[in-house]
């Protein structure tokens, strides 16, 4: 089974559990690759669907095809793990019971998806899946970005540059967002890329239970070494995820996968 997995920083994990522990079927055949790294040697004129289909098409043995799509996932980031300037909270209709950040103006869920609809980031992931699924004839799936870490001290502690420069933040005591806000802006982000998904006909992978805490976030051991991302042992379970999805296996923490 070929399975073929593009996009960027995301994909990472899923290169370090293979090298560490292989693949979840030995009939695996993953191949990944990085957007970034394959437009470099794009040729002018050639859409990113076309880009990925020819690189997939060289590697890989003649057999059935699953794609799945890492693009894009960090701009819920963008503007919910460092503490805006003019702080802002809104109420989540999945997690309503989730606090409010005292002081906070209030905003409407709506408006919070807009912005992320309308952000730079999101409508290039859009694009480059809409390229995708335009240019292969396989089943195509969005993979669902990793829930956000509640443990404020280790994100500090973690932090990259570009976060520690946004809003002119301190280096020594970064103001981090509340862990609830935190989790409302991926919960937001997600449906909206769920939503666009599906306009797409793309499927839609979404976190697996087993690297979740009984309250939405990543689980401590999934933990990579910065603020955003997940580990070894986390790529290890989506790939169980992804194994699961292209061998028509019933895996018992596939909550959505369209």
């Amino acid at each position: 089974m070929n399975i073929h997995v593009f996009g960027r920083s995301h994909t990472y994990c899923l290169r370090k559990a293979l090298a560490k522990q292989g693949p979840p079927l030995a009939s695996d055949h993953f191949v990944i690759a990085d957007t970034a790294e394959l437009r470099k040697r794009k040729q002018e004129g050639v859409s990113d669907g076309q880009m990925l289909k020819d690189h997939f098409d060289k590697g890989s043995p003649p057999s059935r095809q699953f794609w799945f799509s890492w693009v894009g996932g960090n701009e819920h980031n963008l503007i919910g793990l460092m503490r805006h300037p003019r702080h802002f909270d809104f109420i989540h209709p999945q997690d309503p019971g989730l606090p409010l950040d005292p002081g906070a103006e209030i905003l409407t869920y709506g408006l919070v998806k807009a912005a992320l609809r309308e952000s730079a980031g999101v409508k290039r992931s859009i694009e480059t899946l809409t390229q995708a699924r335009k240019a292969i004839n396989a089943p195509l799936y969005q993979i669902e970005p990793p829930p956000p870490k509640a443990d404020d001290d280790f994100i500090r502690l973690h932090l990259g540059q570009v976060f520690r420069e946004q809003y002119g933040a301190s280096a020594q005591v970064p103001d981090i967002a509340p862990a609830s806000l935190r989790r409302k802006t991926w919960l937001a982000y997600c449906d909206v890329m769920r939503e666009e998904c599906a306009k797409l006909t793309v499927g839609y992978v979404a976190t697996p239970p087993s690297v979740m805490d009984r309250d939405g976030y990543l689980l401590p051991q999934a933990y990579a070494n910065d603020a955003t991302h997940g580990n070894a042992w986390y790529g290890g379970e989506m790939l169980k995820v992804l194994s699961a999805i292209a061998n028509g296996r019933q895996y018992p923490d596939i909550k959505d996968a369209a």
